[in-house]
């Protein structure tokens, strides 16, 4: 709210690109760090009560925060834009016509049995939860890309490249 209200020069000083950056970073730290904290009282298998003055606050159960989304819950999405700066959201799985999952579901193993759960995903014989994350998380990189308006479209587009075989052909091309 400060970047917004203080001005300099006749602009909030929010629209001064450094501190775009600085904020965007400080935001960023500051979400990591509740992953953090969250992620220790998990562990010990204990949501925290915090007591403050008569009323008591309760620190909801958050999603985990991976450098993918995850079709277990629902997942934080923070948009950074060069001149608006940025955005926070949620993305739920009531979005997307995922499979019932579970952590299990989605367990790979070494890179060969891990190469071949691609290979099954992108010739369509794999249709289960694995190939759902799969959906979810290549959604998101054509939207980032600019090849899809949305999230929906992104699922469309991605479930298609599988459909008709480019998907499949993909990893042969890289190697």
């Amino acid at each position: 709210q400060y970047l917004k209200e203080r001005r300099q020069f006749g602009v909030p000083i929010g629209s001064f690109q450094a501190l775009q950056h600085r904020a965007a970073q400080l935001f960023c730290e500051l979400e990591l760090s509740k992953s953090i904290v969250m992620q220790a009282l998990r562990a010990e298998h204990r949501t925290p009560n915090i007591e403050s003055g008569t009323s008591a606050v309760r620190v909801p159960q958050s999603p985990l925060f991976l450098d993918e989304f995850s079709t277990l819950g629902e997942n934080f999405l923070a948009e950074f834009y060069q001149e608006r700066g940025f955005s926070c959201s949620t993305i739920s799985p009531e979005n997307f016509p995922l499979q019932p999952v579970s952590l299990a579901d989605l367990g790979g193993a070494d890179s060969k049995s891990n190469a071949q759960i691609t290979r099954r995903i992108f010739s369509g014989e794999e249709r289960g939860p694995k190939r759902d994350a799969v959906l979810l998380n290549a959604s998101a990189a054509l939207f980032v890309a600019g090849k899809v308006k949305n999230l929906s479209d992104g699922w469309d587009l991605a479930i298609n490249l599988i459909q008709n075989g480019h998907a499949a052909k993909k990893p042969e091309d890289l190697i």
